[in-house]
């Protein structure tokens, strides 16, 4: 037994299923969309190996597209088209066709007065409509294409981050029953009734309420939890809004805040909540 077939079985043992790489397959290096070999003249060609368990049974052989005229199909320059030599050609198949001394790459479609045509996917381009004065012939369809460099259009990023900025920028503003259900979930840490600055500032930072309306806040309050035993006053609320409690939750500062050591931090860890429900 070969070491080859040794680690074949040793593969095979732990699942794996291994195949020889025993077909060669021509590889183009012209960057065109070319047809079956005796078609390509002298154009060098390298081979790769492949297990033939994993190859079409008709003649196959690769070649690089070149060009955007199939953009919208997938298809850009530099993939690489496997191209497999076939007799029958349905519509919407992705033909390698010759047509009067060149190879194209379209999209096939027969119309329903039996018109053959070549069709571009990229709106820049127009539909070839084939007919008898032409030296026209399929060479083959695509079976697969290979990223070689995949890329996007630049102009596509800078739209979609462009769009994502504008979304950022536009505050996400809750139903008024979203923001008292939010309340209710948050009401049971609130245990004395200055505790609820620390539900308003963070809905003030998310653009939720609206900024020294503090009378506004307290009824949306009593409203989302009539029987909360610590309800808030809205001379309450304003009393906190000073020093660093005036700025985002990130912000606070126990040296400068209206509350020390254990109240602080427990203002805080009730905003830093409010600021996780949000999100949610």
């Amino acid at each position: 037994m070969t070491q080859i077939e040794e680690l074949f079985q040793q593969l095979e043992a732990a699942g794996w299923q291994p195949m020889w790489c025993d077909t060669k397959i021509k590889i183009y290096d012209n960057a065109v969309s070319c047809g079956r070999p005796e078609d390509i003249g002298d154009i060098l060609c390298e081979e790769e190996s492949y297990p033939h368990e994993l190859l079409p049974p008709n003649l196959t052989f690769k070649v690089p597209a070149k060009g955007d005229s199939m953009c919208d199909a997938g298809i850009e320059s530099g993939d690489i088209l496997t191209i497999e030599s076939c007799s029958h050609i349905s519509d919407d198949d992705l033909v390698l066709a010759y047509i009067d001394g060149e190879f194209l790459v379209k999209a096939f479609y027969e119309d329903d007065d039996g018109g053959k045509w070549l069709v571009p996917y990229n709106e820049k381009y127009n539909a070839i409509k084939l007919n008898e004065h032409q030296h026209v012939y399929i060479s083959g369809k695509v079976i697969e294409v290979s990223k070689r460099y995949p890329r996007v259009r630049h102009r596509d990023s800078s739209r979609i981050v462009h769009n994502a900025k504008k979304i950022d920028a536009t505050p996400r503003v809750m139903s008024r029953e979203k923001l008292k259900q939010m309340i209710a979930t948050i009401a049971p840490m609130v245990k004395m009734g200055r505790q609820w600055f620390s539900v308003y500032r963070p809905l003030v930072q998310a653009h939720q309420v609206e900024k020294d309306n503090y009378s506004g806040f307290c009824q949306l309050v009593c409203e989302a939890v009539p029987d909360h035993c610590k309800l808030p006053a809205a001379l309450e609320i304003q009393r906190m809004d000073v020093l660093s409690f005036t700025k985002p939750v990130c912000l606070w500062n126990e040296l400068n805040a209206p509350v020390t050591g254990k109240r602080f931090a427990y203002y805080k860890k009730i905003a830093e909540t409010v600021l996780e429900l949000l999100v949610l």
